[in-house]
């Protein structure tokens, strides 16, 4: 088949002019006189500065579980029990045997010397403030040796909980936590 000749009376379409240039585009081939819109742009490094605060709140978030976990691993705890010790089903695999999570029971001996650990920070809790605490409470009434009571209560709370400390004797020996007991709560 042959081609035909295109006849003078025979016109081609003629592409359409550049219009002018929408809100938020720049003009691809005269960028002279062109200001960038200043709306557009605060829009841009809000967009920005909130995708690099996202990425540190993230960033941060994780540094923390890592902090948390290393400290965890530090004390006997696995993730499997501090999982049960939440109440959740293990995340992974047990490899080890369980700690036997349990619950300090609201309103017991435990309970209130927790309270007391927590409430003390970083000034500690002499066991003789804990005896006299537990006895204003009406406790302890018929205990032969109310100072030993509370000391294998606190114990009991260090070797559960991992979460308790003794200082040094000779500043008195005064209890400590390393924070709140709310892992352990009800």
């Amino acid at each position: 088949m042959a081609m035909k000749k295109p006849t003078s009376r025979q016109t081609y379409p003629r592409p359409p002019q550049a219009s002018d240039v929408l809100p938020g585009q720049q003009n691809l081939f005269d960028q002279t006189g062109l200001v960038p819109d200043p709306k557009v742009e605060r829009q841009r490094r809000a967009a920005v500065n909130e995708r690099l605060a996202r990425a540190e709140r993230d960033a941060r978030s994780l540094l923390r579980a890592i902090d948390i976990a290393r400290t965890l691993q530090e004390r006997g705890h696995t993730l499997p029990d501090v999982a049960e010790a939440l109440g959740l089903p293990p995340p992974v695999d047990r490899v080890t045997r369980p700690l036997k999570p349990w619950r300090l029971r609201r309103d017991s001996n435990m309970d209130v010397i927790a309270t007391m650990l927590e409430n003390a920070g970083r000034k500690g809790v002499s066991e003789d403030e804990m005896v006299d605490r537990l006895r204003s409470l009406g406790r302890l009434a018929t205990a032969n040796d109310a100072r030993r009571s509370v000391h294998w209560t606190v114990s009991e709370l260090r070797k559960r909980t991992k979460f308790a400390f003794r200082g040094l004797q000779d500043k008195g020996g005064r209890w400590y936590a390393y924070g709140r007991f709310d892992t352990w709560r009800n």
